[in-house]
């Protein structure tokens, strides 16, 4: 057995294997132990790195299993070597497990399920893309309900092998779907295949939710499958004077007065399902109507830094492709601020269209990172500028005049061109903005 990547992903399904005495070896793409963020020296020691070690460990290995931020297009390998760290979870795991996957909002639905759930009591974790590596949850008490948020690549590894009868997840989710990734996928055809494995993760009693609104997420193999979206049949919500409203199948089954976005109702419509069928699995009834007053937005999404008259800034550094930048500046059309974009990092492939973003005549784009140049082409705005790093973006809009102005920092891009992650990115930006007068 080799493991690729030497990351928390890595080292959980390293830990996992040393337990079971089961012989692995560990390489790295990477020429050195310098941007690994381990103080383990008995992990480290262990690891061989470069892809020269790469290439050499997996023409020699039986068993593969590909880190999620390892490109496995770069090496050629059988697909019946590939293992999957997925598999491996949902082979040997008895907890209640969810998976959610989806191009925009997994984090933050797998996040509002996770509320949901503490506001009942019921003991849960967030693992996967979001949260600890799938291997980690394991352990722990059996009554936790394990929630996994699930990329395109973990399930891409997960397609190469089949799971034994009676494992898999309990409830799936595939929220919405437009092209991400092509960096890593050859198509977009082959990104929805990834994603569309999910389906074959679930248990034969499992359930099976899908967006009504894109045919891409509609159920291929699943034998229960529940739309959401779809008035009368399935989940939905309703306006009413004062609340939202959630129901399913017509019926009223939670309601809430906090003021959200479409894009975030249509987020814990997802979550409210699941966690209804998950009562339902259980033989529970939920509360009725359940209360959802006490919702936590998810950090760096569309999050509020600043609002007056003057000027209005959102955090926005969860977005990582042009779909939800486009989200995102729809959302926010109806303050009638004039609007300052920012946006920029690495496309991963993906194309900014001017017809994409559809920017008002009277807004600025500031673009920066590795694929400025690339970007200010695509979206042909004619007051865009462009500057290496987000920190001179803000040290210009300083000298700016921001009267009723809305600043949203919506990358689009992966941020790992600069930043370690989207959070750290987030971070920055924040951080970035105390030296400024207009804050």
């Amino acid at each position: 057995m080799v493991i690729v990547g030497a990351t928390k992903t890595g080292k959980s399904i390293h830990n996992f294997l040393k337990l079971r005495d089961i012989p692995h070896s560990i390489v790295d793409t990477r020429d050195n132990a310098s941007f690994i963020e381990d103080d383990s020296e008995e992990f480290l020691s262990i690891v061989k790195f470069g892809k020269e070690k790469v290439k050499e460990a997996i023409a020699n290995a039986d068993e593969v299993y590909f880190s999620p931020s390892i490109d496995q297009t770069e090496f050629e390998i059988p697909k019946e070597k590939i293992k999957s760290e997925l598999n491996l979870f949902l082979t040997f795991s008895k907890h209640f497990t969810i998976g959610i996957t989806g191009t925009n909002g997994k984090s933050t639905v797998c996040y509002f399920i996770s509320q949901l759930l503490d506001s009942l009591e019921v003991p849960n974790e967030i693992i996967g893309n979001f949260g600890l590596p799938m291997i980690n949850g394991l352990s722990g008490d059996l009554n936790k309900v394990l929630i996994v948020e699930l990329s395109s690549f973990q399930l891409e590894d997960a397609s190469n092998s089949s799971l034994p009868n009676l494992s898999g997840l309990n409830i799936a989710g595939f929220i919405n779907f437009s092209d991400d990734h092509l960096d890593r996928h050859a198509s977009e055809e082959t990104y929805l295949n990834a994603k569309k494995c999910i389906e074959k993760k679930i248990k034969p009693n499992g359930v099976f939710l899908y967006n009504q609104a894109y045919i891409a997420t509609h159920p291929s193999y699943s034998q229960k499958g529940i739309p959401v979206g779809k008035e009368n049949l399935g989940y939905n919500y309703r306006q009413l004077a004062e609340c939202l409203a959630f129901e399913f199948n017509d019926q009223e089954i939670a309601r809430t007065t906090q003021k959200l976005s479409a894009i975030n109702a249509e987020n814990l419509l997802f979550a409210i399902g699941v966690v209804h069928q998950l009562f339902i699995q259980k033989n529970v009834l939920l509360p009725q109507p359940f209360n959802l007053d006490n919702l936590d937005l998810l950090r760096f999404r569309m999050e509020v830094i600043k609002d007056t008259d003057k000027v209005t800034i959102i955090n926005d550094s969860k977005s990582t492709n042009p779909h939800s930048t486009c989200a995102a500046i729809n959302q926010l059309a109806p303050l009638n601020k004039r609007l300052i974009l920012i946006l920029g990092g690495d496309t991963k492939g993906l194309i900014f269209s001017k017809n994409l973003l559809n920017l008002p005549p009277d807004a600025t784009c500031y673009i920066y990172g590795k694929d400025k140049d690339k970007i200010y082409q695509e979206i042909s705005f004619k007051n865009s500028f462009i500057f290496e790093t987000l920190k001179e973006v803000i040290d210009h809009l300083d000298t700016q005049s921001n009267n009723n102005v809305l600043i949203l920092f919506s990358p689009g891009c992966s941020s790992k061109d600069q930043y370690r992650d989207y959070i750290h990115r987030g971070d920055e930006f924040t951080q970035y903005l105390k030296d400024c007068s207009f804050l």
